[in-house]
């Protein structure tokens, strides 16, 4: 009787084993699927950001991310009438939403080259210096990323001789753009800024990183984002880094190593819904949730130290004072 039981729980096991093993996958969230599609974006996989973010489209049809996502894909693969139609489509369901109208602006009324802030010179060559060098970061950075494209950038040699190309061209990028991705050198306020990611000819257009090394503290800036028209328009991350060894230090004070700011940008200044993050040197992070309008963001509230608080931290009780221009270096002197 012992050995009919035991075989009965066996069968009974292998069969909820079974039917554990049979059940399907769960279908991803809307949540899930847009972080699946920011991280795709990132890593200029266009195809795979596209199918993400068609998704949410379909489960979550009034999600405003889910159409400028699917835009952002479409530029990035060169389909800007397909990211028109999907933002006019997100239009009709949302009608007034800025991020999404801003986007469709800069792509139906695109700045001409004869309106950009600079004229840029001709692709250089693959062989010459400064294609190689541009050709080498683009393979270093599909490879390993942006920090590796920073250590290349601290150094005495690329600075001497991107400083001295840059003035054989009067200042004027130096931009080398083949296949699906580019990069570009740029001379701003005698600070070099290199962007590698998708053009449209010698104009910045689709998903991109524009990268900075401030040499006062030791740190650097990236943002990571959308671009059209030459300049950050969409949804994007600003990144500044500082190193601790060069925080000029005041008693009784505490300093941000990190701040990052995530939105929409506007014509490279912030505008709409934007989160800002600091992560302190003690490993606490501050975090805010704000409104901006070209750049400025909307007061709140005062306290006895400022009239001019922007947000109050959403974990403490810290208030958030800003009363600069916000948006990425080099757009923007906020």
């Amino acid at each position: 009787m012992k050995r009919i039981c035991s075989f009965t729980m066996i069968v009974l096991l292998m069969l909820s084993l079974f039917t554990s093993c049979a059940q399907p996958e769960r279908p991803l969230t809307a949540a899930e699927l847009l972080n699946l599609g920011e991280k795709y974006l990132l890593e200029l996989n266009y195809e795979q950001a596209l199918v993400q973010f068609l998704a949410v489209i379909e489960i979550e049809p009034m999600n405003p991310r889910g159409y400028t996502g699917a835009a952002e894909a479409y530029v990035g693969l060169g389909q800007v009438d397909e990211a028109i139609a999907v933002l006019r489509e997100g239009l009709e369901n949302l009608p007034g939403n800025q991020d999404m109208q801003t986007m469709l602006d800069g792509l139906v009324n695109p700045i001409s080259s004869n309106e950009q802030s600079h004229d840029p010179t001709p692709s250089p060559t693959p062989d010459s210096e400064i294609g190689l060098l541009a050709a080498r970061l683009i393979e270093i950075f599909r490879a390993s990323g942006f920090e590796t494209i920073l250590n290349e950038m601290r150094s005495e040699e690329f600075n001497a001789m991107l400083s001295a190309m840059l003035s054989e061209t009067d200042n004027e990028p130096i931009i080398y753009s083949r296949d699906d991705i580019g990069c570009g050198f740029y001379l701003i306020d005698g600070e070099i800024f290199a962007y590698i990611g998708g053009y449209d000819g010698l104009i910045r257009s689709g998903n991109g990183i524009w990268l900075n090394v401030n040499k006062s503290d030791n740190g650097y800036y990236v943002f990571m984002g959308n671009w059209s028209a030459d300049m950050p328009n969409g949804v994007g991350e600003s990144i500044r880094v500082i190193d601790e060894s060069a925080i000029e230090r005041q008693e009784g004070r505490s300093y941000s190593l990190t701040t990052v700011i995530s939105g929409s940008f506007s014509n490279g200044l912030v505008n709409g819904s934007t989160n800002i993050k600091y992560h302190m040197e003690d490993g606490h992070i501050h975090n805010w949730n704000l409104t901006a309008n070209n750049g400025m963001y909307e007061v709140v509230g005062s306290t006895e130290w400022s009239d001019a608080v922007v947000a109050f931290c959403t974990e403490c009780e810290a208030d958030l004072s800003w009363g600069s221009v916000s948006g990425v270096k080099g757009f923007t002197q906020g």
